[in-house]
């Protein structure tokens, strides 16, 4: 079986689950699928794909993009998320690539960036209120990275100058804020709802 299979193969090991919900084997057969019917397994087009397909699929690539299998081709959260919208406008919802881009801001989790003082640092999470105030976690060759603290831009009042590829960052730079490793994120919802 192919790579490109993988969703098919997925869909046949959970039929040997009891509780796995049917209405989310949608969403697992389709997370390849793309609008336009370029995708796999099975070619679909933007009629036969449901919302929450769609959605996933736009998630998958933008991971995808972030973290390929060949790391070497690996793109910064903020050029995957650029990549996405300028280039994927037939393939994948856009709608949901404007929303993920709100939700992930202009500095996505992972970015690096150099800041107004002079330091580095790399995105740790958005401040959906101040997108231009993310916090992060700031290289300082006095601290250990693992007593470093997380720094909120909007309480310091300290800014972001520019964002940089990991190849740019001096050496020791790179290894203390380690760009490469896989970024989770979390979203919390509305506690009162």
């Amino acid at each position: 079986m192919t790579s490109t299979q993988h969703p098919l193969l997925g869909i046949e090991l959970l039929k040997l689950a009891d509780n796995f919900p049917q209405a989310a084997l949608p969403a697992i057969i389709n997370h390849h699928e793309f609008l336009d019917g370029s995708g796999y397994p099975k070619g679909l087009k933007e009629e036969a794909l449901d919302k929450v397909s769609q959605l996933i699929a736009v998630v998958n690539e933008y991971d995808s993009l972030c973290y390929p299998s060949q790391q070497g081709k690996a793109r910064m959260p903020y050029a995957a998320l650029g990549h996405l919208y300028k280039q994927y406008k037939t393939k994948l919802n856009q709608e949901y690539i404007g929303k993920m881009i709100k939700m992930l801001g202009i500095y996505p989790p992972g970015s690096v960036v150099e800041l107004s003082s002079g330091q580095y640092a790399m995105v740790m999470s958005v401040n959906l209120t101040k997108l231009l105030c993310p916090k992060i976690l700031v290289y300082d060759a006095l601290v250990p990275k693992d007593q470093a603290p997380i720094v909120d831009l909007e309480i310091e009042g300290i800014s972001i100058v520019r964002c940089l590829p990991p190849a740019a960052l001096p050496e020791k730079v790179h290894e203390y804020l380690n760009p490469r490793e896989r970024v989770s994120y979390y979203f919390g919802g509305d506690s009162r709802k």
